[in-house]
């Protein structure tokens, strides 16, 4: 019985993988913006994730190109969605971390 429960495991495992990679991750987070850039009226942001501690998440790379009309400064914190589980981020606003 147990080779049946870790086959069933595995492949589970996989087809979350290969059909479900963002469920790995969370669909919000924290962020600080660590970049900014404006173009016309809109502003172009990178920011750091955060982990539930509030620190930077050295597991994930700065995100770049995170487009928005907020008008932030470098260093704030903000909350972030992932809409639909896509690695394109949109910027919530500013955030208090608790």
């Amino acid at each position: 019985m147990g080779s049946l429960r870790d086959s069933v495991r595995r492949i589970l495992r996989e087809l979350v993988a290969e059909d479900y990679p963002h469920i790995h991750y969370p669909a919000a987070s924290y962020a600080q913006v660590t970049a900014k850039q404006q173009s016309g009226e809109a502003y172009a942001y990178s920011v750091r994730l955060l982990n539930a501690a509030g620190q930077a998440d050295n597991s994930v790379p700065t995100i770049p190109g995170i487009k928005s009309r907020l008008n932030l400064d470098v260093g704030d914190n903000v909350a972030v969605i992932f809409p639909y589980g896509q690695l394109a981020p949109y910027i919530v606003g500013k955030a208090v971390i608790p």
